[in-house]
């Protein structure tokens, strides 16, 4: 869900010594420098249990993983969001 999905931006930020989360969610499922990808499952873990893709939104060092939820609507009251947005620490 979006927490795993937030957990593997930290992961992959930290590895790669970014600060800012990537712009394609898609580098969290492709084999990193030892071979394992920050986030298990292949594509199949980048779409959210209604077949819709997460989504990430940014703000500067600040980020969110977003599901559109059931109804499959962005900025709806059924997104799930991962907490608050929350700042990376550098």
């Amino acid at each position: 869900g979006v927490d795993t999905i937030k957990g593997a931006i930290t992961s992959y930020m930290i590895g790669k010594k970014k600060s800012t989360p990537p712009s394609d969610l898609k580098v969290l499922i492709e084999p990193n420098d030892d071979e394992e990808p920050y986030l298990e499952g292949g594509e199949g873990a980048l779409v959210d249990p209604w077949d819709n893709d997460y989504r990430l939104e940014t703000k500067g060092k600040r980020f969110a993983v977003i599901s559109n939820g059931p109804d499959g609507e962005s900025n709806t009251e059924d997104d799930i969001r991962s907490d608050k947005i929350e700042k990376t620490k550098k």
